[in-house]
């Protein structure tokens, strides 16, 4: 039988600790530069806005998960999903972002694997999700059973998908 906790094993006592941890913000010369940039992004200038985030070398762990995070989802957006997982596995490595960011970008890490055919690893990413995040998500389980079909896994398929 395959059930929830084989598939996670979250440490709820350290989810807490991070739900309650005191929001960070960028430091001041990266956080300019990122509104700049995200000016370029809202003026449909995907291609700039991409140039002036890679100029920056953060010094802080913070701010290199955080600028990674965004080039993920630039790079998302423009369809250079291989560039995108790249950035995204840097942005959440180091688990230093804010909460829900990390939550965010781990799930789309999880569905940028699964739609470049990456199902171990996507799976790999949706559970850590759970583990992060302690949640049980229908949604989630359904993409990890999705993974299991494409991978063969057929006995893996149903447990995932009835949670």
């Amino acid at each position: 039988v395959f059930t929830a906790p084989a598939l996670a094993a979250p440490d709820y006592a350290k989810i807490e600790e991070r739900k309650k941890a005191k929001t960070r913000v960028m430091g001041e010369r990266v956080g300019k530069k990122v509104i700049k940039a995200f000016d370029l992004y809202n003026e449909e200038k995907l291609d700039e806005a991409i140039a002036m985030l890679k100029e920056l070398e953060p010094s802080d762990d913070f701010d290199k998960a955080t600028v990674n995070r965004y080039l993920g989802s630039m790079y998302g957006q423009k369809e250079q999903y291989k560039t995108a997982i790249k950035h995204l596995q840097l942005a959440v490595a180091d688990d230093v972002l804010n909460f829900a960011d990390q939550e965010q970008s781990l799930k789309t890490l999880g569905d940028m694997y699964a739609g470049t055919e990456q199902y171990e690893k996507a799976k790999e990413a949706y559970v850590a999700w759970m583990d992060f995040t302690g949640e049980e998500d229908a949604t989630v389980y359904t993409r990890i059973a999705q993974a299991n079909y494409q991978l063969g896994k057929f006995r893996d398929v149903f447990t995932p998908a009835d949670n």
